[in-house]
């Protein structure tokens, strides 16, 4: 009777630690990204690491007074129950 409890509990747990490596995974990717398209570089090098992934990835840009803002989105990997989408906007001083 204990042993279903423990299975959800522990589900629970790598779900939710999956979350959050996702999470960071995008927030560094954004940070990246912004910093390389306010140099006027491509961003595709920042995106590279999900390039093997299941999920899907897509970015905007847009520019908030002097700063270039890139947001990138993590889609949740599609047919696994417990799967979240992930999304982080980082900003950087544009060039010129």
């Amino acid at each position: 009777m204990l042993l279903p409890a423990v299975g959800a509990l522990l589900i629970a747990v790598l779900a939710g630690a999956q979350g959050v490596i996702a999470n960071a995974a995008v927030v560094d990717a954004s940070a990246a990204a912004a910093r390389l398209a306010a140099r006027g570089d491509p961003v595709d090098g920042a995106l590279a690491r999900f390039a093997d992934s299941s999920r899907s990835v897509t970015w905007s840009e847009r520019r908030r007074e002097d700063f270039l803002c890139i947001t990138v989105r993590l889609d949740p990997r599609p047919g696994v129950l417990l799967s979240f989408p992930a999304e982080a906007e980082s900003c950087a001083l544009a060039a010129g």
